[in-house]
């Protein structure tokens, strides 16, 4: 149906007229606003709805009569061009980044992405804004990429300028929308099609902890009588070990609560809902994550409450990773250690120790084959596997003095 626009009754009749050659289709139409659904449709007419009523109130300023052939006028918008507002609005000339406001919040309602990767794309709008606020459709392509990966390595201090990883994110957040655009049929140049544009695959971090490695990190909690190590760095080194034992993510064990401890059953179990996920966990408290529990409620008996953290003096996610490198140094482990390598930590040992995958999955709360990402393997894991293939001894000539 063609677009038009109607006014009150006026002369004996309600007068319509069309604006713009747009035509929608009933499920282009958003019956309940009364607007299209498209972003960019929506955001054209009501600027058009903005426009006429503006030029209706300049005209109950000046004395002019409204009769139905201003208002025609008006609509049609004779007096500024008429050619502008009948002519049909170039999706290429509308900005990029309206477009991909567009894209992350029908990701974000339909449910194809969590909250935090709907925050996460608001950095990089708010990065090609500062970039260039007037990028268009039209100017994407693979210089002005360039330019803006450029940008983002450069940018005024340290504290702005993206890491390497953090510019492979961007541009593969870039690359959704750009498909997207190409999904409502919009011509838009893609160079990542083209190859002009290569997203490198980013680096994976495999930092964990071995047995020997967990062992010294464990030895450090005695030494806190001897007070060669602080009161933070106790703290921290609780929360780590504890994510060593559950595989929890910084978030959760951040928030972890007594009340999240479920005693109803033989073994307690911890319950908890997931901050990233949004979805409940449930992993049994076993004898390391038991043993971190009891330190705690020794350690803070004096401010125990059910609805409290369980680590009572708790930090953020960068100091905590800033005292875990001094807790590496004290216990002579060579590794750019972060929180989340106490989850590596869990899995590698749950694969080590035959836990079956789907377990494994179910503790971590993960989906797909992002479980065997955590699970590291490497010389040190190889050599500890040696007695998983001792049936092989049979076949050994010499060991069986058959050489």
């Amino acid at each position: 149906m063609p677009l038009y626009v109607r006014f009150p009754r006026i002369d004996g009749e309600e007068p319509k007229f069309s604006i713009g050659k747009a035509h929608f289709s009933a499920q282009e139409w958003d019956n309940d606003a009364n607007l299209p659904i498209d972003g960019f449709w929506r955001s054209e007419l009501q600027k058009e709805l903005i426009r006429i009523e503006r030029a209706i109130c300049r005209c109950y300023e000046d004395g002019i009569v409204i009769t139905k052939s201003k208002l025609k006028e008006i609509a049609v918008d004779k007096k500024e061009t008429n050619a502008k507002s009948a002519k049909t609005p170039n999706p290429q000339t509308a900005l990029f980044i309206d477009y991909y406001v567009e894209c992350i919040e029908k990701k974000l309602n339909n449910g194809q992405i969590r909250q935090s990767t709907y925050k996460a794309h608001l950095t990089t709008i708010n990065a090609m804004r500062c970039f260039n606020p007037n990028l268009k459709v039209k100017d994407i392509n693979a210089e002005t990429l360039k330019r803006f990966v450029e940008y983002l390595k450069t940018r005024n201090s340290a504290k702005t300028k993206d890491s390497s990883s953090t510019v492979i994110n961007r541009l593969t957040q870039i690359k959704s929308v750009i498909h997207y655009i190409e999904a409502l049929g919009i011509n838009i140049e893609n160079p990542f099609k083209t190859n002009d544009i290569h997203i490198e695959k980013a680096g994976s971090n495999d930092v964990y902890l071995n047995d020997e490695e967990l062992y010294r990190m464990v030895r450090l909690l005695s030494q806190r009588k001897e007070k060669q190590i602080n009161n933070k760095e106790y703290s921290v080194l609780m929360m780590f070990l504890f994510g060593c034992a559950t595989g929890m993510r910084f978030s959760d064990v951040h928030s972890l609560k007594w009340s999240n401890l479920n005693f109803e059953h033989r073994n307690v179990v911890l319950e908890f809902l997931c901050t990233k996920t949004r979805k409940m966990n449930y992993i049994p408290l076993n004898p390391m994550a038991e043993d971190i529990v009891c330190r705690s409620a020794y350690e803070w008996k004096d401010d125990y409450e059910y609805n409290k953290t369980l680590f009572v003096r708790t930090y953020s996610n960068t100091t905590v990773n800033k005292t875990l490198k001094t807790l590496a140094k004290k216990a002579r482990i060579n590794k750019n250690l972060t929180f989340h390598a106490s989850r590596r930590t869990f899995a590698t040992y749950c694969r080590d120790n035959n836990l079956t995958r789907d377990l494994r999955k179910t503790t971590l709360g993960h989906s797909g084959d992002v479980t065997d990402r955590y699970e590291q393997w490497n010389a040190y894991e190889a050599s500890k596997a040696k007695d998983s293939f001792a049936f092989l001894d049979h076949y050994c000539p010499l060991k069986n003095g058959r050489g």
